[in-house]
């Protein structure tokens, strides 16, 4: 049998259900935690063959869905963890005009998935992108909004769903021209006399 149900209806979902497979999408817009740790976590069989997927897009920090994705990504919570960026869709490319040069942040944005992803953006990606992004500044008022529908990492797609203290355009600036992937990760550990201390790499450290 195959069941579909809004997990925001008032009886929960998935109750007193013994599930195979389950499929919860746009998850950061579920409006409380119980569909998923009641209804979900405690119906999902425990069985070889079994599969969960959750999937949606940021719409914020600190909420359900940003919970699940920072926790899984450390590997806290036992769900695998996919992040998939706009480019890696084929359908997301226009024609290019003639005269179409680079602007100095598509330039920043190039080199930045470059170093990330081992992948060039074409030309065609970057004219669909501004294409885009110019429907939601004449649509919402604000071309940031781009990035939560399509970001590149989770933390952009984070920073420009939720309410920040700082500009979230400049923000967006400083991750594209200056944040990199960290060189080194580990921690700071007290050696046995609990005085002096030691730098250890360990691969999921707190210290970047």
């Amino acid at each position: 049998q195959i069941y579909f149900e809004s997990a925001n209806q008032p009886s929960g979902a998935a109750y007193s259900k013994s599930l195979f497979g389950v499929h919860l999408a746009e998850v950061a817009r579920y409006r409380n935690e119980d569909a998923i740790t009641e209804g979900i976590y405690g119906s999902l069989a425990e069985i070889s063959g079994t599969i969960g997927i959750m999937e949606s897009t940021a719409r914020g920090r600190g909420g359900l869905w940003n919970r699940i994705c920072k926790n899984s990504e450390t590997g806290d919570l036992p769900w695998e963890f996919l992040f998939i960026e706009w480019f890696r869709e084929p359908g997301y490319m226009i024609a290019v005009p003639e005269n179409f040069t680079h602007t100095i942040e598509e330039e920043a944005l190039i080199k930045k998935v470059e170093r990330k992803s081992k992948l060039t953006l074409t030309d065609g990606q970057l004219n669909w992108r501004r294409k885009k992004m110019r429907e939601f500044e004449f649509t919402s008022g604000d071309s940031e909004t781009f990035r939560q529908e399509y970001p590149i990492t989770p933390v952009e797609a984070f920073i420009a769903s939720g309410r920040t203290a700082f500009s979230k355009k400049r923000m967006q600036e400083m991750i594209t021209h200056f944040c990199k992937l960290p060189i080194w990760r580990g921690q700071i550990e007290l050696n046995k006399d609990d005085k002096t201390f030691k730098i250890i790499k360990l691969s999921d450290g707190e210290l970047e």
